[in-house]
């Protein structure tokens, strides 16, 4: 917690008010006298940034009190208007990364499903390919990660032509490791025991380190764009 709370006062001189004055007092202060709009009302949960409320919305994330409604406001009114941009120019990988990253893969599936991205071409792997980067947390979508991952046709794009070419180069049959401490059988592995390790026991959860002799045929894609050294494995 020390280390995060320092990041956070490297970061953002709000925080070290928060911090220093207490939450209550900044959360006074940085409110205003404009209404939250009723689609980031209809957001808000529990359990944000030191237990605060938070707004979690496709196009705005981000804790009650800490800046003012009219920020939020904005920010959602600005997005909406890009996305119209994006929308009627049909860049619509502009679009998705207008969106939080929690929904973004949601909103992919979406636009697979309006036919804006065509299913299993190179474009679909290749923006696939970035949200898995960007995804902080697989198994929140599991489901509709299995279903755009099913058919591999074409899924070599889902690998850079480095990462193609190193996959290429391993042999037939080889270990990989999964550091976890609740989902033992997720579909990320590595090739580095060390770093599964580390998994394994970030945040002092002191979890686990799974072994397992794969082969090639059952791997899905090899991707180191996290320095992950990352074996993907769907089943």
């Amino acid at each position: 917690m020390e280390e995060i709370e320092k990041l956070l006062l490297e970061r953002h001189p709000l925080i070290e008010k928060l911090l220093r004055e207490g939450i209550i007092k900044v959360q006074e202060e940085y409110s205003d006298s404009e209404e939250l709009l009723p689609e980031l009302k209809a957001s808000i949960i529990d359990g944000g940034l030191f237990n605060r409320k938070s707004i979690q919305h496709p196009l705005v994330i981000g804790d009650i009190g800490m800046m003012p409604n009219s920020y939020y406001n904005n920010q959602l009114m600005r997005k909406k208007e890009r996305l119209k941009e994006f929308e009627n120019n049909k860049e619509f990988e502009s679009y998705l990364f207008l969106i939080e990253k929690p929904f973004r893969v949601t909103f992919f599936s979406d636009l697979v499903k309006q036919h804006k991205i065509k299913k299993l071409s190179k474009k679909y792997w290749k923006i696939l390919s970035s949200l898995w980067t960007g995804s902080e947390n697989i198994f929140q979508n599991k489901e509709l990660w299995d279903d755009l991952l099913k058919d591999k046709s074409n899924s070599h794009y889902f690998m850079s032509k480095k990462d193609l070419k190193f996959f290429n180069s391993l042999e037939n049959e080889f270990i990989v490791y999964r550091g976890y401490s609740h989902w033992e059988n997720g579909y990320s592995y590595t090739l580095d025991k060390e770093r599964a390790i580390w998994f394994a026991d970030r945040f002092g959860q002191n979890g686990f380190v799974k072994e397992r002799l794969v082969r090639k045929e059952e791997v899905f894609a090899y991707t180191n764009s996290r320095e992950e050294n990352e074996i993907i494995i769907l089943k």
